[in-house]
């Protein structure tokens, strides 16, 4: 991951292209964020600003490293980036924080809204652990078309807790990021009669990086019948670091599974996974 990625540019991420980091910083909140990448490279490199500090030097990096990653910072100055990328791109918003952070205000969303809005080749991608407060600002300040709020799921209790208020943000586009998938999760997609499905795509993945947890494929494909079942996009962003695979044979008692062997560390390879999960579909 480079620095442009942690600031506003391209991205490695599968779903997107660029990521726009008008803030920085989180909190955690439950046991998806137990392993989480932004809090590890943010303060990796503040410890490195600070040490700079210390033998006198100026810093290399950037000033945002000044502060660790439970502060949340606000930088203004990259509101209007998006506005000069012509080429249209799907963004994933903050993806080195939470939009809808207790930090966060009204004001500040407000701005993000029309940036979003004065730049109708995008689609803007945003996710939150915060469903309740996303629903909230988004009453308030509502996203423009092109802005797909989703939230992360990463098991039933989070999804049983979050997916009410998701479906009732006024947003063009609901999804659901199931990263890190940590158990199998049944969805409500708020199938609608005069509205149709309301949760429209569904991106799903392992715990990548040296403390991953294990993830059963079999989970994957229920989540990827849900969504067939359900007329919901699907997206198999990667299996992780420690995909696991059903070997029982309860017909001779045994249960158990069994550790794939991938040479993608984070299991991002497509060529390497099962052919039926070999799915990246994006909603229309």
């Amino acid at each position: 991951m480079g620095l442009g990625e942690l600031v506003s540019g391209k991205t490695n991420i599968e779903w997107a292209e660029k990521v726009w980091n008008p803030t920085i910083g989180c909190t955690r909140v439950s046991p998806g964020c137990a392993h989480c990448y932004a809090f590890d490279v943010h303060d990796k490199r503040h410890k490195g600003y600070k040490d700079a500090l210390a033998r006198g030097e100026k810093p290399k990096l950037p000033p945002q490293y000044a502060k660790p990653f439970k502060d949340f910072q606000f930088f203004g100055g990259r509101l209007q980036d998006p506005m000069h990328w012509r080429k249209p791109a799907r963004i994933f918003v903050n993806s080195m924080s939470d939009v809808f952070h207790e930090r966060m205000t009204i004001e500040f969303w407000s701005a993000m809204v029309t940036t979003m809005t004065l730049c109708p080749q995008h689609q803007f991608l945003i996710l939150t652990k915060r469903a309740d407060r996303m629903m909230d600002f988004c009453q308030q300040a509502p996203p423009p078309p092109n802005a797909w709020m989703g939230v992360t799921v990463e098991n039933q209790k989070a999804a049983d807790e979050r997916i009410p208020y998701l479906l009732k943000t006024p947003a063009a586009v609901r999804w659901l990021s199931v990263e890190p998938m940590l158990e199998r999760i049944k969805v409500d997609f708020g199938d609608k009669a005069d509205a149709g499905v309301l949760i429209k795509w569904v991106v799903c993945g392992g715990e990548s990086g040296p403390k991953s947890r294990s993830f059963n494929i079999e989970w994957a494909r229920d989540l990827r019948d849900q969504c067939q079942a359900a007329g919901s996009a699907f997206f198999m962003k990667q299996l992780g670091a420690k995909p696991m695979e059903d070997v029982g044979a309860p017909e001779f008692g045994f249960n158990g599974f069994a550790g794939l062997q991938l040479e993608d560390r984070k299991g991002g390879k497509m060529d390497e996974w099962p052919e039926d999960l070999r799915i990246r579909e994006y909603p229309q």
